[in-house]
């Protein structure tokens, strides 16, 4: 095959052939140009040798969705003289690679390490392309292009495991090493033990049973509760398809902030269990503080894809309550449009919180907030920013039902609901209000 610079070559000797028509020579021309053409382009291209070119794709540990994950190639060369190469792959399915091409010359016996980023777009498998490789001739005239089908590997994509290293989302007492500080909370719930009453303590820290035992003012000492339990409610029906911005659903988002939160759990000690529905239970895992729950976690929900099907809240949130027979965290992750079709969804949301501490996390949709932004500039602008707006303000609507009913609300576009829900969970944990 001809490089850029062959054909060039081909191109100057057709030329001068042309040039030499008036004089009469075309035919020497011909004869002398296309001898030297073929000579140099033939020698160049059997001094190629592919073979001599090895490229390894080493194995890498799981990505994380929607974000830039390192990944490398291995180019090897065996042969006795410097090769001129260019590499080029095609990107994984529902995924960004850069770079796909890349130019370098490898030096005999050398072996160059190419760093390159993925942006996954889909858990669950990522499957990448077999490396192609285009070695140049020394003059540069020809090339010869083999095949690396052993670099054709399969990875796996996983939620967004990479927001486990930022410690601004994780507990004040965390340190690096699995080091941690004794945490101090603002608010106590746990009995500690009793002592008699003393001038300045407040009069709702009086145990009047104890008191009437014992004939004079006792005071209940408080201690902050050390172990709580969390549970996540993750729906997956229609309205958590796509609208996650960035190229993630509001299903991604979900997971993402789903591990964040399980995580931050963890390193307070918490029990954390999970359960995923759509028009069925799809995943349930009981609540629990052993080591390892986190990653438990994250192989209950990294499976999960939305469906174009109608949430069945009764059995979704009935599974959820029967996780846990004391008073428990419970965060659902959904779309406040529910609250529409579903006219009984706000009475079980109530009767829940009656039992435990209820967090409904409504993900906006992505899509409607930018339509409802978007600048007026005809009619079929003002129609759209109009009718998102409207939708906006009737979910805006639905919440504040929930909140009226001793729900907790919390209202995140996809991009901040991690951070949003590790706020909230830490300010209620810190408020003592479990």
């Amino acid at each position: 095959m001809l490089t850029r610079r062959g054909l060039v070559l081909v191109a100057a000797v057709a030329g001068l052939i042309l040039l030499s028509v008036p004089l009469g020579l075309a035919g020497q021309a011909f004869v002398a140009g296309n001898l030297v053409v073929l000579s140099l382009i033939g020698g160049d291209w059997l001094a190629t040798r592919p073979a001599e070119i090895e490229v390894e794709r080493p194995e890498a540990t799981p990505f994380s969705i929607g974000r830039r994950n390192p990944v490398s190639l291995v180019v090897r060369n065996t042969g006795s003289r410097v090769c001129h190469i260019v590499t080029a792959e095609a990107p994984p399915p529902a995924a960004r690679l850069e770079p796909l091409r890349r130019e370098l010359h490898v030096g005999r016996g050398e072996e160059l390490e190419l760093e390159g980023v993925v942006v996954p777009e889909r858990r669950g498998p990522l499957q990448f392309s077999a490396v192609e490789v285009r070695v140049l001739g020394p003059l540069g005239l020809a090339f010869r292009e083999r095949s690396h089908p052993a670099t054709a590997r399969e990875e796996l994509t996983w939620p967004d495991v990479l927001q486990l290293r930022e410690e601004k989302l994780l507990p004040p007492g965390r340190r690096l090493g699995g080091l941690r500080n004794v945490r101090v909370e603002a608010v106590g719930r746990e009995f500690e033990s009793l002592r008699e009453y003393v001038r300045g303590d407040e009069y709702r820290r009086i145990s009047w049973k104890a008191t009437a035992r014992r004939g004079k003012p006792v005071v209940a000492m408080q201690q902050p509760e050390r172990r709580q339990t969390l549970l996540l409610a993750i729906e997956t029906g229609r309205l958590m398809h796509g609208a996650g911005g960035e190229g993630l659903g509001k299903l991604d988002r979900v997971v993402n902030a789903s591990v964040m939160l399980a995580a931050v759990a963890r390193e307070y000690d918490d029990a954390v269990g999970a359960v995923a529905f759509g028009d069925g239970v799809r995943s349930s895992l009981p609540p629990s503080s052993r080591p390892g729950q986190v990653r438990r976690v994250l192989d209950t929900i990294a499976p999960l894809d939305p469906e174009l099907v109608e949430p069945d809240w009764a059995r979704g949130l009935a599974t959820v309550g029967s996780l846990s027979r004391r008073r428990a965290l419970v965060v659902v992750f959904s779309d406040a449009l529910y609250l529409e079709t579903d006219t009984r969804l706000l009475a079980r949301l109530a009767r829940m919180a009656r039992r435990h501490l209820v967090v409904f996390a409504a993900v906006r949709d992505a899509e409607l907030s930018d339509l409802a932004e978007q600048p007026v500039v005809d009619g079929s602008s003002l129609y759209e920013r109009g009718l998102a707006t409207a939708l906006l303000d009737r979910r805006a609507d639905a919440l504040a039902a929930v909140s009226r009913r001793g729900v907790q609300v919390l209202d995140a576009a996809p991009q901040d609901l991690t951070r949003s829900i590790v706020a909230k969970f830490r300010a209620l944990r810190g408020e003592g209000v479990l």
